[in-house]
């Protein structure tokens, strides 16, 4: 027969503590069991982990890295610098998207303003095509230079970099042949299909966080450029001036010409989510002057 075990034994010791007594009860069964259990699992999973499956931290890192290189060597192999090279076609592609993205920091011969010049041998991010190539791609964004690898494509990017390293040579070798070239067009007509709706402002503000907040703020507080939460529009406040300076862009004061780059739709969504965040801070209807 099993002896049961004695319960409610009083240990004694209320004169040292207080008057309080306290009970010496064995812990039930099946705690005791449990906690039996999780010291037999942890050892059997600590001799997997460890001997058997040959688990750790650095391992899992390993593997992860080693998934990154081979997906990023891949992008790499078929990505820009492989493709890269500097033909007639190249060249000639590379200038018009340079006129209508690059000359208001860059100036219309590459001779720099708000940007470097492109035509001397001070290269602040390296002169190698891969260098361009990867600052073009990247930018620079403490500068105010932004990430074209996500507008313009791999293959523009590519064809851009023709450009400027064809004209540094030609610089180079004391010649620059080209003339200056209008960049914008103050005629460009305004898209009549711009309406202030919920999609239409969240479109925008996707477009604004992407593109727009390195000079005007992620609030539209300004910086770089103006701000937009306020009643001082340099050039017109209405919804068709506002579309007007983000197609045309403001080469004298470094704004790119958005329009070749977003497309008339996505441009009305900007503007649409610039008047709505405007008319909010003012605290009146949007398209109200």
């Amino acid at each position: 027969m099993s002896q049961k075990k004695e319960r409610d034994v009083i240990l004694g010791h209320e004169d040292e503590a207080d008057g309080i007594q306290e009970y010496d009860n064995p812990l039930p069964d099946w705690w005791v069991g449990l906690f039996w259990i999780t010291i037999i699992w942890s050892v059997a999973y600590l001799v997997h982990y460890h001997f058997i499956a040959h688990r750790s931290p650095e391992a899992a890192l390993a593997q992860e890295l080693a998934v990154a290189e081979q997906l990023y060597s891949q992008t790499a192999a078929g990505g820009n610098v492989a493709q890269f090279a500097v033909t007639a076609e190249a060249v000639a592609a590379g200038e018009q998207v340079y006129r209508a993205n690059c000359v208001a920091c860059h100036g219309a011969n590459l001779q720099g303003g708000i940007g470097p010049s492109l035509l001397d041998d001070e290269w602040i991010h390296g002169d190698a095509p891969e260098d361009i190539i990867r600052t073009i791609t990247e930018g620079v964004q403490e500068k105010g230079m932004l990430a074209w690898g996500p507008i313009l494509g791999a293959a523009t990017v590519n064809d851009v970099a023709a450009y400027v390293i064809s004209r540094h040579g030609e610089a180079a070798g004391g010649e620059i042949s080209g003339e200056t070239q209008q960049a914008q067009s103050d005629s460009t007509p305004v898209p009549s299909e711009f309406a202030i709706t919920t999609e239409a402002v969240a479109a925008g503000q996707q477009l604004f966080q992407t593109y727009c907040v390195v000079c005007h703020g992620a609030n539209l507080e300004g910086g770089i450029g103006p701000s937009f939460i306020d009643d001082e529009w340099i050039h017109g406040g209405s919804p068709e001036d506002i579309i007007r300076t983000i197609t045309n862009g403001v080469p004298d004061k470094g704004m790119v010409s958005w329009g070749p780059v977003l497309g008339a739709e996505s441009i009305n969504h900007v503007a649409a989510y610039v008047v709505s965040k405007n008319a909010a801070a003012l605290g009146r209807e949007p398209g109200t002057q």
